[in-house]
């Protein structure tokens, strides 16, 4: 028997799934060469999702801002270009009722790359 964690082709957990219609998990495993173990685990699966295959995870948390809602910090730059990340976390908060500290702004505005503005106070 192979090494640990190779890679099963999704066809070949297709093919489990149309044997398990007929044999049992041992035979199953006998004539593909996968363990009894992993043809429950794809079976398993199957049953709960309908697919052969796992979903990837989506690394690290949801979003706090949605689309939507940086289309909304979007119009208001738009409409204010030197508008504060301060008044934007207030008018994201009056208009759509979320409230986000300063860095997820402009954590979400470098993602969507958008640069920092550069204030310089002029003592004349």
């Amino acid at each position: 028997m192979p090494g640990n964690r190779r890679h099963i082709p999704p066809e070949h957990k297709e093919l489990v799934i149309t044997m398990a219609a007929t044999l049992s998990v041992r035979s199953i495993a006998h004539a593909t060469g996968i363990s009894e173990r992993t043809v429950r685990r794809i079976l398993q699966t199957w049953r709960e999702t309908g697919e052969v295959c796992q979903r990837p995870y989506v690394d690290g948390r949801p979003r706090l801002l949605s689309m939507f809602n940086f289309l909304v910090l979007e119009s208001l730059i738009s409409r204010t270009p030197d508008i504060y990340l301060a008044e934007l976390r207030d008018a994201l908060l009056n208009i759509r009722g979320i409230d986000v500290c300063e860095q997820t702004i402009a954590n979400a505005l470098l993602r969507r790359r958008y640069s920092r503005k550069k204030v310089r106070l002029s003592f004349s």
